[in-house]
């Protein structure tokens, strides 16, 4: 299992290792692990092992994402909708969000093209951009962070959640609710509470 976990870290370091050290094959690694069955919904042996790793870990590293695949058996069976997003657990409410990286990248890109109005609040990209041509002219930056490819990603770029999150974050809406007042046209104040605010 100890080869299976350094493969895992990245095929090339392994093979690379494989030079020094006496490694079992990456067919022979592959062949292992067709050999676990993996069924659909939910494994008792994993949860086991996780119950087992978190029964004596700080408080702190009990702070983590579930991630599952194919989920719709799974949300029938916690009654979870999109009308009805979230189910209880030890009287703790659970919210089940669907592929936040994606969903991001959605906001982001609906953004460009489209105004959004939330509660008579209009976002708008064009604050974004304003922002940025503002912002980067000044020595002592607001969103230091902030660049070209940002506000103006091309189509790879655009597949790059870190950009979207980075032009959706607080340091962005904060510098455009600061520039609204004076240097941005005056209802960019409105993008800026749309990514400050939680949805």
């Amino acid at each position: 299992m100890e080869s299976l976990a350094i493969y895992y870290q990245g095929e090339k370091a392994y093979k690379h290792l494989q030079k020094t050290f006496v490694l079992p094959s990456v067919r022979c690694l592959q062949k292992r692990i067709e050999m676990i069955q993996f069924k659909p919904g939910f494994q008792d042996w994993i949860l086991s092992v996780m119950q087992e790793k978190f029964r004596e870990a700080p408080e702190h590293e009990k702070l983590v994402v579930l991630s599952f695949d194919e989920m719709q058996e799974l949300y029938s069976k916690l009654g979870v909708s999109a009308a009805a997003p979230t189910f209880e657990l030890d009287g703790v409410e659970v919210v089940c969000i669907h592929d936040v990286p994606h969903l991001i990248k959605c906001l982001r890109n609906t953004l460009m093209k489209h105004d959004i109005l939330v509660d008579d609040k209009r976002a708008s990209w064009s604050h974004v951009t304003e922002f940025f041509e503002k912002d980067s002219q000044r020595t002592l930056r607001s969103a230091p962070k902030l660049t070209r490819k940002h506000v103006a990603p091309n189509n790879f770029q655009k597949m790059k959640v870190r950009y979207a999150a980075q032009v959706l974050s607080r340091s962005v809406a904060v510098g455009i609710s600061l520039y609204s007042a004076c240097v941005v046209s005056g209802d960019g104040e409105r993008s800026g509470d749309l990514t400050c605010d939680p949805c």
